[in-house]
């Protein structure tokens, strides 16, 4: 085959109008989110950022670095599933 034959310009992905490409975060605040901030991304944040093992339940502060963010939360299926293969059934998990 030979140069002339090539593609060129070509792209992996042609994302319809609206999608919306997302930088993960795994904690809700900090280095990462200050970045993020400062480059204007769309951000992802683990859900597990929000889960208070003291109190057994999913906290949202008031106050956070990822409020000035357009940011979503993940379903934190990941990692309840390696926490379920590495340590068994956990408090939180049916």
């Amino acid at each position: 085959m030979s140069i002339r034959n090539m593609p060129v310009d070509q792209r992996n992905a042609r994302p319809e109008p609206g999608l919306v490409m997302r930088v993960g975060l795994p904690h809700r605040g900090g280095k990462l989110a200050f970045h993020a901030f400062n480059n204007d991304y769309p951000v992802m944040v683990s859900a597990n950022a929000f889960w208070n093992p003291a109190t057994r339940r999913f906290h949202l502060p008031q106050a956070s670095d990822i409020e000035e963010l357009d940011f979503a939360v993940d379903s934190a299926g990941f990692t309840a599933m390696k926490l379920w293969q590495s340590k068994g059934q956990q408090q939180a998990s049916p």
